[in-house]
Parts: C-alpha cells; structure tokens; sequence
C-alpha cells in the first residue's frame, strides 16, 4: 500500500462474485473496510476511484486516471435556508461501492459511488439530527435543492464546448450550447463534453423519491437533489451518473443504463420494448386541422379528402376539444365520459365505427389529460360523481385523480373501460408533467410520478394493449419513473404551424433531446402539415425520426407529394430503427445561431441517413459535409454516399469529405451504405428510406433476385454495368448516372444475371 502525506491510493482485487477484500494480510468477504480520508480510493468493479480529501474537507474524484471532480464540496440546506458545509471524515469500501462519510451534532451525510463500464453512479445520503431530547423541533430539507454538491469552474471535466440538455419549460426540453460549467442552463439534465478524444456525459437521476438538476454559476456547476415533499428530515436517492468514452452515443447510453440497472428498471430502456404495429403505419390527428372546434362532421370530411387523394392514413388521433368539459378561460374542468354532444352527436362510439367501416381506419384513439382535464373534473358532474372515491382535492379546490395507486388505477381503469367498449385503440395523454406540480409538498417526485404513471400504463396495457402516447411529460421524475410498459413518447413541444421559422426551435429540440429521451422511447416528433411552407423540411424530418409518422392538415389542404415518399402504398412508414441524433461534428454546434448545418443521423438495416438541415437565423446559403466519421459506427469504412433530391452517389473512402451547400429553409437526405459489394441495392428510390422497401435478397437459378415490398422504381450502385437484369421475370432496360443505375419500369423482384 503506497501512503503519503496528502493522499494515497487503496487497492482492492475484486476476484470474484462475492469480491473477496484483502488487507494487511487479513481476507474477508463481503465486510467494510474503513479509512481515514486523507486521500483514499480503491478498485470498483474495473474501474480504479481516487478520492482525493482537501483541507478546505471538500474532496477531488477519478476514474482510471481520469479527473471527474476536482475540488468538490458538498452542503445541505434546510427548510429554513440554512446551509451546513459537509466535512467527510471516512471512506467506506461496500461491495461494488465506494462511499464518503461524515457525521456532527447536526446531520450525517454520505456520498457514495458505484462502476459501470466506462460509468459510474452517485448516490447521496442525508438526514438532520433532532435537537434535544424530548422536545426538540424537527429539522427538514426544502423541497428544492436539500443537497448540493458544488463543482469549481475549473473541475476539469467540462471543456469549452458543452450541449447541455435542460428543463426549459414545465413539460419540455431543449438543448443548450455554451462554453465552461457557468454556461450550464438551470435544470439540466443530460451535459456533454469533450476532452481530447474522450467524450465526458453528466446524466441527472430521477430516483424513487427524488430528482437531480445541474445548473451553473460563478462558483461552477452544481449539482442539487430534491424531493419536492414536506417535511422530510431525511432522504436519500441516486443522485447523478458519469460516463465517459470514444463515442458519444454509447457514452450517453451508459449514463442512463447504469442507473436504470441499480434501480432494477432496465424494462424501462427503448431497447427493451416493442413499438406497437399501429405506429408502423402512417396516422393523421385533429389537433391543427381543428383545435377544439373538433367535431364528428369535420372528421369525416378529412377522411374523405385523404381517400381521394389516395392517401393511405391507417390510424387518426382525436385530440383535444372531443370531451364534454368545460372549455372557458381558467375553467377547462371535465364533466362526462363521452365526447362533447353538441360536436358528436350520437356519442364518441358511433363517430368511431363510422371512421372505422367507412374509411377503413384500423385504428382510432382519443386524447386525454392525466388530470382528468387540464384543471381536474367539474363538481357534483356525471364524470366526477361517478369517480368520486378516487379523487383528491387540491389546496384550490380542484379535484383530479388521487396520487395513491390503487386509486389512480381506478380512475383510468373506469374511463379506459369505457372508451374500449366505444371501440377506442388508443390514447394520447397529455399534461404529465403536471403531476409533480399538482403534488408539489403532498409527496416526492418519485412516488407522485410512480404511482400515477403505474396506474395509467397499467389500464393502458389492458385496454389499448400499450397502445399510450405519452405527452407533455419529458420531466425527469416522468421519464424515468414510467412502467416501462409504454414505448412512444412526445420528445419535444408542439409543432407550431402559425409560427415563422418554427421549424427551427422543433428539430433541435427532437434531435438534441434524442440523446436523453431516445434512451428511454422511440420519439414522437409531433404531427405536421403537408401544404406548409416548411413542409419540405419537416418531412425529411420524420424519415429520420424513428418514431411515429403523422400530419394534422385541415381540410382541404394535405399534399400527397409531401407524405408518399415517406410511406408505402398500405400506409406502411418506411423508418429507420433507432432514433435521430445529431451527427458526431454537429453535437456541439449550434446550429440556428451559427452557419453550421443541422445534421440528424438515424440507422436501418444496411444503411444509415443523414438529414441536413439549413435553419440557421443568417438566411445566406450555408456550406456543411459529411463523411463516415460523423457517425462512429461508420468510422473507417468506406461507404457509398446516395443523394435523394439529385439522384446521384459518390464513394467516401476513410478520411473523404463529401460538400454541399443548402439554401435558407433548405432540406437534404443522404444515405451512406457500405460499399464492400460490387453491387449494392438501394431500394424503391422514390421513396426517402429506399432500402428500407426491400424485403429480402436470395441467390435463386444463378440470378441475385431482390424482393421489394411493393413494385416501385429501383435503384442500385455499381463499379461496372450489370450483364443483365429482369424486372418481374421480364429483361429490363436501366439507365446510368455515374455509378447510380436506374431501371426505367416499376417492378416488385429484380433479378441480376450472372
């Protein structure tokens, strides 16, 4: 063991299951090994922890070698707004996890870690001592920022370019660019860096009872853990995790993985779940054809003006202004079950079967509140007596489901069994983040979140068969304290047809927010309108979304020319598997204050596409490129590029760039494939994801034979010219760009001669 005066470093050998700790030639298994903290540490897991104490009783932190913390100081704050600096006295070896100890008259704290790959987790630890004996007062924390871990400006881990995913309104996210820990944005969530060729991830946890939030300051980044309850003199949680690596994408992952793992809610992961074959296939929803003037009569005029335009919508959402409720300024309170009957006036059932035996639609869902309504259920009305025993009143009166599980449960469970029998497949809830508002004081974030999240996803799961898209709920405590069972959610706020250059604030937030919220969901990117002046762009946008494909056009006004490309002729989306996130050489670039094209990467099997975007506030012509290594998985290879709008493909060999230059409000799709055949199928090229159209690929009679899922113009890439080709048996004539080669008829199998 090496000592010295001002720290020294403790091994352990973590030989097996049960990590077997020996010291000074004594061997336990399992026990605590105690130090004084002058500077200590020990090997967790794979990964070597130096905790380094300070004299000033704040303490420095690494990981492998790496600084994570330096000069970090920890405080607890009362509901009085005292503050108490923490001094750790001991360092604790338990297990897989490392912890920091200290202890006085007033309090007792701790500060612990745990190893992941390449991760690690916090937790922390607090309570206040009760003063006197007999008849001492009881000492609580606020229901804000009750622990703080402070971080100096030069931590060490925060570079001059950071993004910073933050809380920027009750319900939404946003990405923030800046430089240093003062720039970091209050309530952030998810923090990005860069040091060198190592990317550096601090994720915020929502745990069981309580929820992280970093912010930054003069005195540099915070870190604080609140519970957002009374009268606690007492709590603890996972406080915040850190991963660190090559790629960025995997270090975003683990920062949320390693958590979930502790907390044993891994079936919260995207990866985890399945999406429903509902969001397989394109939609349509009420909400910007209609607001609240939604009606039975206006439903079927839109339906029937996507049939003749020969658009295939397989599932419409009716959102908001369907209930019967109260829609007055400060009122917006549900009175009944069923839909408004001025606006449906044989009930929301028969609206329902009419969408569905006249215009084919398979599927038809209805919007909901997680309230009930936006302000709760009126008093004494039908829908209120007839869940009375199931409500709380709030300290203003309004009255909206019960936070206590079982009672929740029964809310939605009464109202879900209704809309199944009126033959609902599914429902969009909004206003969730409302639930920790509404609870503020009466219970933590976490139970709050957790009771009522399991009751709606748990009737969600027995009458929609998890058919729930989840919305207006991207704060922490709602993210991670889901069921799981779920697999679609809102990633950013409304689109907002009537404002100019909306496009902009709506895919930065959707590509940005991904890298948090597509840990957790396949995103849903919002409906939008095809006969828009942005329309090109927000079409491109969701081919890269990975989530759910939808429009909101009124009547009268859907483009065809803007959706068809996105879908096949079933109104099957053509999608990419994972979810869109901002290439590599984008991630810390702002890219509506600077000149720096937006660019959205998103994988499917055997290609990867890229979306470029120019939303840049300077309207002049923007240059960008792109090439393998904005994409690690990518990085090295050589790969074809294919552009979509031109019809045409370049080689990029490792280190090769590919230009472009984009116009203000301009849009393009690229798709990079490797090139390690002489021959590589692009697919049904009218359509944005063309290989996405192919179906399989089979040797059969000495001929290559590709299988489309429908007969569409194909397109292929080669060094040379075919010998020969058929198309549905027939020989077929192509013809040439470059390497880009077009057959000149429609088929479903194309076959290559030997």
């Amino acid at each position: 063991m090496l000592h010295n005066k001002d720290s020294f470093l403790l091994y352990f050998l973590l030989l097996s299951k049960y990590r077997r700790i020996s010291r000074a030639g004594n061997r336990e298994t399992g026990g605590n090994v105690r130090f004084p903290v002058s500077g200590s540490g020990g090997k967790v897991g794979n990964t070597m922890i130096t905790v380094n104490r300070l004299p000033d009783g704040g303490f420095s932190l690494s990981a492998d070698g790496r600084p994570v913390f330096a000069g970090a100081c920890m405080t607890l704050r009362d509901s009085a707004g005292q503050e108490r600096r923490v001094s750790f006295t001991e360092c604790v070896q338990e297990g897989n996890r490392l912890t920091l100890r200290a202890e006085t008259e007033e309090f007792t704290a701790s500060l612990s870690f745990e190893e992941g790959e390449n991760a690690l987790t916090a937790y922390a630890d607090a309570s206040w001592k009760t003063q006197g004996a007999l008849f001492g007062g009881l000492r609580t924390f606020p229901r804000r920022g009750g622990v703080c871990l402070t971080l100096p400006g030069d931590a060490g881990f925060l570079s001059d370019r950071c993004v910073a995913i933050y809380q920027h309104k009750a319900w939404w996210l946003r990405p923030a660019f800046f430089a240093g820990a003062s720039g970091t944005p209050d309530k952030t969530q998810l923090l990005l860096s860069r040091r060198g060729d190592v990317y550096e991830v601090l994720t915020a946890v929502a745990g069981e009872r309580c929820r992280c939030d970093f912010s930054g300051g003069p005195e540099g980044l915070r870190a604080e853990l609140s519970i957002g309850a009374d009268g606690c003199d007492a709590y603890g949680d996972l406080f915040f995790s850190f991963a660190w690596g090559a790629d960025p994408y995997a270090c975003c992952a683990a920062s949320v993985r390693l958590p979930l793992e502790r907390m044993g809610r891994t079936r919260c992961l995207r990866e985890n779940k399945q999406l429903p074959e509902m969001f397989e296939y394109f939609g349509w929803c009420s909400w910007d054809a209609f607001y609240h003037k939604v009606n039975e009569a206006g439903l079927l005029e839109k339906m029937e003006e996507l049939r003749e335009k020969q658009v295939p919508v397989r599932w419409a959402l009716i959102d908001d202004g369907w209930s019967d409720a109260e829609y007055g300024e400060g009122m917006q309170r549900l009175r009944g079950f069923d839909a408004a009957p001025d606006k449906f006036p044989e009930g929301l059932g028969a609206a329902v079967r009419t969408l569905k035996s006249r215009y084919g639609l398979q599927w038809v869902g209805v919007w909901q509140a997680i309230m009930g309504y936006w302000n709760g259920l009126v008093p004494n009305s039908p829908a209120e007596r007839e869940t009375a025993a199931w409500l709380t009143q709030m300290a203003d009166g309004r009255r909206v489901p019960d936070a206590e599980p079982g009672k929740a449960f029964a809310f939605w469970d009464r109202w879900h069994s209704l809309l199944e029998r009126w033959g609902v497949d599914f429902v969009k809830v909004d206003e969730q983040s409302a639930i920790s508002i509404f609870h503020t004081g009466r219970h933590s974030f976490g139970e709050a979140c957790r009771s009522i999240h399991a009751a709606l996803e748990g009737s969600g799961g027995i009458h929609f068969d998890n058919r729930v898209i989840h919305c207006m709920g991207t704060a922490p405590e709602d993210l991670w304290n889901r069921t799981g069972a779920a697999s679609v959610s809102r990633s950013s706020d409304d689109f907002v047809p009537h404002t100019e250059h909306g496009f902009r604030e709506h895919a930065i937030q959707n590509g940005y927010n991904s890298l948090l919220h597509g840990q957790f969901y396949w995103g849903d990117w919002d409906m939008f309108w095809s006969d828009h002046a942005e329309a090109n762009q927000n079409s491109i946008l969701r081919a890269v979304s990975g989530g759910p494909v939808y429009t909101s056009d009124a009547v009268g006004k859907t483009d065809p020319a803007k959706i068809l490309p996105l879908i096949l002729s079933d109104g099957r989306v053509l999608r990419c598997e994972g979810t869109g996130v901002p290439t590599a050489d984008c991630l810390f670039e702002d890219p509506v204050n600077t000149r720096a094209p937006l660019k959205l990467w998103n994988s499917g099997k055997g290609f990867t596409a890229v979306a470029a975007f120019h939303i840049s506030r300077d309207e002049t012509a923007a240059s960008g490129s792109l090439g393998a290594d904005d994409v690690p998985a990518l990085a090295g290879k050589t790969l074809w590029c294919w552009d979509w709008q031109e019809r045409c493909a370049c080689l990029l060999r490792p280190g090769e760039r590919m230009e472009f230059t984009l116009e203000p409000g301009g849009a393009r799709l690229y798709l990079l494939l490797p090139a390690e055949e002489e021959t590589v199928f692009l697919g049904l090229v009218e359509k944005y994801l063309a290989p996405a159209a192919i179906r399989r690929v089979e040797r059969r009679d000495g001929a290559v034979c590709v299988q489309l899922a429908e007969p569409g113009i194909f397109g292929f890439l080669s060094s040379r010219e075919p010998s020969g080709v058929t198309a549905d048996g027939k020989p077929a004539s192509w013809k040439a760009n470059g390497p880009y080669y077009e057959l000149t008829v429609p088929a479903r199998e194309i076959c290559f001669l030997n």
